[in-house]
């Protein structure tokens, strides 16, 4: 039977079983516009909006300058879950002349099973992009079928062999991922590729820039929302006061992007390793559209951290995801690194104390180191220094000075561990005026 014959009984037979009003759902809620072409049977739309820009149900000429105006038309559409990738939804091809092979489904509940190769192991689809999280990000694959429904008996269809009209035909056309012109989407949205309907479709292209196509039309998921990236990582580990007896904070920060205008950061997500037993915390997604710092805590004297002196020197590694205000994901950063202290700083409260405690000026002063040192570390060095003091500085650990006036006077001591640890206390220390001299004198 010639592919002419067969077009025009599959035309009469799906007019006599579905009509025109087969479908209801609006294409305007569908993602997927535009046209695709086989020299067999012409245009394919994929969207009633291609012709009916205003979704009002009357053909004109808002989106394709060559559409008809003024016609009744139905709504319908094919649209790809950016979740899953599962495609769904319906196609419509006919040819000016008035011949037409009509609706071609993406629903398994229409077009039953496929005749091999299923995509969706359960049943729910005939078609999906792979990867479905890379849309937007890099080109993903088109694989599965799409089937023309007057091959079918009835709708849904009974099996996945050609009706009793159909001259042999089952209507089933492969989107065929491995071949070297497979069907895909590129980073902008745009299809690509073609796929094949057999005797009477034939191959079918969904982009006239393509090599062997030719010709203005694509199908294409229009604007692709395109993931953001988190670059730039920073942490203020560094510069950390491990001196100060709260606990400490690491601030962790990093660069928002995103190709699209108007996105903006809606959340993001941390992980952190700890690099001596690659044991991992997370923060879990964590609404944030107006700061890019987290913060961690170091401190090993309060409850359990994660993060903590680390004796090990093996340091903790961490990586963000970010999220847009379209809650589009991205991929995790790249990875930044940063070392805490082997163990706590010498302490540097009350680290020392003097005798007498009322000194007065030109008197001796004894101080008393009695600072502490962590992690099995030893006191390596000292350095004082004494405002109005004679001497002004020293390096002994316990030394004797007299202060040249009265007053109060500011006196620090840094203390330095064996690993090159030290911490400075500061604390002030009175002198009263000189003490009177006396003579004794006999009182005759």
């Amino acid at each position: 039977m010639s592919k002419q014959v067969i077009i025009l009984v599959l035309a009469v037979s799906f007019l006599g079983i579905f009509g025109l009003d087969f479908l209801t759902e609006a294409g305007s809620g569908e993602n997927v516009s535009g046209y695709a072409w086989s020299e067999n049977i012409g245009w394919v739309s994929f969207n009633s909006t291609n012709c009916d820009s205003d979704g009002d149900g009357i053909t004109d000429t808002g989106n394709y300058p060559n559409c008809p105006t003024g016609q009744s038309i139905s709504s319908y559409g094919v649209n790809i879950d950016s979740g899953s990738g599962k495609l769904s939804g319906h196609a419509w091809s006919a040819e000016s002349s008035g011949d037409y092979i009509g609706w071609i489904s993406f629903d398994e509940s229409d077009t039953g099973s496929p005749p091999s190769d299923d995509p969706c192991s359960d049943e729910s689809c005939i078609a999906k992009i792979n990867p479905p999280g890379q849309l937007g990000k890099s080109d993903v694959f088109i694989e599965g079928w799409a089937r023309v429904l007057a091959c079918c008996d009835s709708v849904p269809c009974t099996s996945s062999g050609a009706c009793s009209n159909c001259g042999g035909w089952d209507g089933w056309i492969r989107f065929d991922h491995g071949r070297a012109d497979e069907p895909y989407i590129d980073i902008d949205g745009d299809w690509h590729g073609w796929a094949w309907g057999d005797m009477v479709v034939g191959w079918i292209s969904f982009n006239g820039a393509d090599p062997d196509a030719g010709g203005n039309y694509k199908v294409t998921l229009g604007q692709v929302n395109h993931p953001p990236t988190a670059t730039n990582l920073q942490n203020t580990a560094s510069v950390v006061d491990y001196c100060s007896e709260s606990p400490n904070n690491i601030f962790l920060g990093w660069q928002f992007n995103d190709d699209d205008s108007g996105d903006s950061q809606s959340a993001y997500e941390i992980e952190v390793t700890r690099e001596s037993d690659n044991q991992t915390k997370t923060t879990g997604k964590q609404t944030s559209s107006a700061s890019s710092v987290a913060v961690f805590t170091v401190n090993s004297l309060i409850g359990e951290q994660f993060i903590w002196y680390d004796s090990s020197e093996q340091g903790y590694t961490w990586k963000i995801k970010v999220w847009d205000s379209q809650d589009t994901e991205s991929d995790w950063s790249d990875t930044d690194s940063f070392n805490t202290p082997k163990h706590r700083y010498p302490s540097s409260i009350e680290d020392f104390s003097w005798s007498p405690t009322k000194p007065s000026a030109e008197e001796d002063v004894v101080f008393t180191d009695h600072s502490t040192v962590y992690g099995g570390s030893t006191k390596s060095a000292w350095s004082w220094t004494f405002g109005d003091g004679n001497p002004a500085t020293s390096n002994e650990q316990n030394p004797t000075i007299q202060f040249t006036k009265s007053g109060e006077h500011q006196v620090t001591l840094e203390v330095t561990d064996s690993d090159n640890y030290a911490c400075p206390a500061t604390r002030t220390v009175g002198a009263q005026a000189e003490l009177p001299g006396w003579q004794e004198i006999l009182p005759w």
